[in-house]
Order: structure tokens, then sequence, then C-alpha cells
């Protein structure tokens, strides 16, 4: 996006963002992919100035003060974002939200539409990264659509494709002690349940989350549910992750996010996750989030289609 501007504009841009984790800093020095990232503490540009969301499109879901404080005094707040959101319409944002399974298709298709892509894709370490965010987002194409394929049609002839594929595997090939443990643990506090015929598997776990939804539902599970304690720049929050492959998720995250007063973010109708804030115990939150997963599917019976 920073490139389109100023490409395009010329408008002065810089990217505020926390550091990023640990495995995506060793994929971007693996690939020699640099990223001018300002952290949002050292920001200290006087209004006016405009704030583009990238991939969320809701301020509520930034636990940083810092960056909320930042977001507020812009004097226009726009956001690029594929997921299904519940956002306030008090919010004053103008966004754009396209049924994509990846924010970087969005950006893609706007190069495209702006007739500078192929200028863009000139640019290896650029046209790397729009392969990750289309790779990463879409969970290695599992959730492409037609257009995906269009556009890493065009990238696989700038980029070394096996690399990057090699690169991103390297880490997810070999599970550390850490990861092995929170899959063993999460097995083991797993409540299963079946209704009409679909298995729902819910279980918590201190970290990665999204992965074991991701195993659960590879093992079988119609839909999984993994709920995680986070504490994130000194604030506790719970992290609730939903998975399926044929079970509507916008309808139940956005139950769930009303129930406690959440924020949600859904992809594809396949992929969401809900941060909430509550004092509650795990195995409360558990045992609610599972008669509203119930529920729902008792209310939705006979309304699925393989897809």
């Amino acid at each position: 996006m920073q490139e389109l501007l100023r490409r395009r504009t010329g408008i002065q841009t810089l990217i505020l963002a926390d550091r990023p984790n640990l495995e995506t800093r060793r994929i971007l020095k693996k690939l020699n992919i640099e990223i001018p990232i300002t952290e949002p503490e050292n920001f200290s540009a006087k209004p006016p100035y405009d704030i583009i969301l990238i991939d969320t499109s809701d301020p509520n879901r930034f636990l940083s003060d810092h960056i909320k404080q930042t977001i507020k005094k812009a004097k226009r707040i726009f956001a690029i974002d594929h997921h299904t959101t519940g956002l306030n319409a008090s919010t004053k944002i103008i966004a754009l939200r396209y049924p994509a399974p990846a924010t970087t298709e969005i950006l893609l298709e706007l190069s495209e539409k702006l007739g500078i892509l192929e200028e863009l894709l000139e640019d290896e370490p650029l046209a790397k990264l729009a392969a990750l965010g289309l790779l990463t987002d879409t969970v290695f194409l599992t959730l492409a659509t037609p257009k995906t394929f269009h556009y890493m049609s065009q990238l696989t002839k700038k980029i070394n494709y096996t690399e990057i594929v090699k690169t991103l595997k390297e880490g997810k090939e070999k599970k550390t002690l850490p990861e092995k443990l929170a899959h063993i643990k999460a097995m083991q506090r797993i409540i299963l349940k079946v209704i009409n015929s679909k298995i729902i598997c819910i279980t918590h776990v201190g970290s990665y989350e999204s992965k074991i939804a991701n195993t659960l539902i590879n093992l079988g599970a119609d839909l999984a549910i993994v709920i995680s304690p986070k504490k994130e720049k000194g604030k506790k929050y719970i992290r609730i992750i939903l998975r399926s492959k044929e079970i509507p998720l916008t309808p139940l995250a956005e139950t769930i996010s009303k129930t406690f007063h959440g924020t949600y973010g859904v992809t594809m109708n396949k992929a969401g996750g809900i941060q909430i804030h509550t004092n509650q115990k795990i195995d409360k939150i558990k045992k609610t989030v599972l008669q509203i997963a119930t529920d729902y599917l008792t209310q939705i019976n006979g309304q699925i289609r393989p897809q």
C-alpha cells in the first residue's frame, strides 16, 4: 500500500506497526525483505494526517492506547480489509471491503485498476511480499478464488515460488517443544458435542490457537473453537478462534462477540477470530460459547451444504 501511494500520488507515508513476531522476522530475513516499520510509540507527527488501516477495519481491536490515540487524532480514517466485522456504524471510517480471501488480493486489484501492477511487481521484494500475503491469508490457497490464482500466476513470473514455499514451510514442518505441548494440552481439554451429525470441538490453550483450530478441522471436526487467554502491552484479553469448512461462521462470530461485548473478524465465512475482555473463568466461557454454537447449529439444521 505504501508503494502504491508513493508511485501513484507521491504522498509521504509511514508504516506504523508493532514489531513482527519471531517467525515473521525469520521469513523476511531469509527472503532478504526489509520493511521500514515505525513503532507506534515513535510516531510523533502532528495533525492533520490520514490513517489507512490495513487488514482490519475496527480500531477497537488494537490493544495499544498509543495506536488508538493516533487513530483518534487522524483527520480521516480509511480501511482496506477483507474481513467481515461488526464495525459500529457510528465509527467515522471510509472502508473498502471486498469478499476476498486476502487483503493482499484487494491491493493487487487496486494496483491493476490503477495501471501500476506490472510496475510494482518489477520490485522483487514487493512481489515476494505479495506472494507471502496470498499464501498465508488463504492458508496455502485453501480459501483461494479464481482471482487469487490470476494474481499468483503473475507473481510466479517475478519470483522464485519454490523458495517462498520452502521458507514458509521450514518453520511448520518441525514443531517446537512449546508447540507440541500446546497441542497435547489442547487435546486433553477438548469438549466434544455432536449436533445433527456435525461435530463441535471446543478447547482452550495458552498459545498456538490458530494452528490447533486448523489441526482439529484436519482431524475431522466440523466446527473447531479454540479459546486462548492473552496478555499484551500489560492488558489481558481472551482470543477465540473459529474454523469450519462448511458451517457459515459470520453469524456465530457475531453472536459470540455480542454476548461478551467483543469485536470479531471473519474471512470467507470459514475462518474467524473474536477478541473479548472479561473476568470470567475459561471454563465458564467455554460452556457459554459451546451453548451458543449448539443453538446455532440446531437453528441452521438442514441449511448447510457441502462446499
